[in-house]
């Protein structure tokens, strides 16, 4: 025990000489109102913000409007008070969103829609429209972008079976998301215990 405290305080002096933290005051995204609801960040992986050159987005699911719906918030770097705020889902009700950069001002954003999952383009013009990434069963979709433009999206996928994963690779055509090839699955399904 000893020892593994005099490792710690050894490691105090780097501590010491890092960088120091500094945090700006916090700005609101949502709207301010008095009705009570929940504002989640409960997306497979956690992707639920994204940093571009310029700006920051946030992405979250709310039941301000009587059901859960998805959101996006876009704020320029510096900026105290104004964000950019859209609704992204249609229909009925959404959950579980992700958003990642993607270059030039523009941001992939996707969640469980209706019992699937589905992502849209966001830029300066606002959301692009909604493609599905999936069939019936899918949920909890998380994407990963590497900043040159390749693009993949993963999901879980309920079968009669039992449940599994799948992944695809995605593309932008524009202010559409394209599925880039057909879903595969990436595990077999007896590898899953849920």
């Amino acid at each position: 025990m000893k020892y593994l405290l005099a490792l710690v305080f050894a490691g105090l002096p780097m501590v010491a000489g890092a960088a120091e933290w500094r945090f700006e005051t916090p700005v609101e995204l949502t709207a301010k109102d008095t009705a009570a609801h929940f504002h989640h960040h409960d997306g497979a992986g956690r992707r639920h913000v994204a940093a571009g050159k310029q700006e920051v987005a946030v992405v979250w699911e709310d039941d301000q409007s009587g059901m859960p719906l998805v959101y996006l918030a876009v704020l320029p770097y510096g900026a105290d008070t104004h964000a950019a705020r859209y609704r992204l889902s249609l229909g009925g009700e959404a959950y579980a969103p992700a958003v990642v950069a993607a270059g030039a001002g523009r941001w992939i954003a996707a969640w469980e829609q209706d019992e699937t999952v589905v992502a849209r383009v966001i830029d300066g013009d606002g959301p692009g429209p909604v493609t599905p990434l999936a069939e019936k069963g899918a949920r909890q979709v998380t994407l990963a972008h590497d900043g040159e433009g390749r693009l993949a999206a993963a999901w879980a996928k309920s079968t009669p079976a039992g449940q599994l994963l799948e992944a695809a690779s995605l593309r932008v055509e524009g202010r559409r998301i394209v599925l880039a090839e057909t879903p595969i699955r990436v595990a077999p399904l007896q590898e899953h215990a849920y």
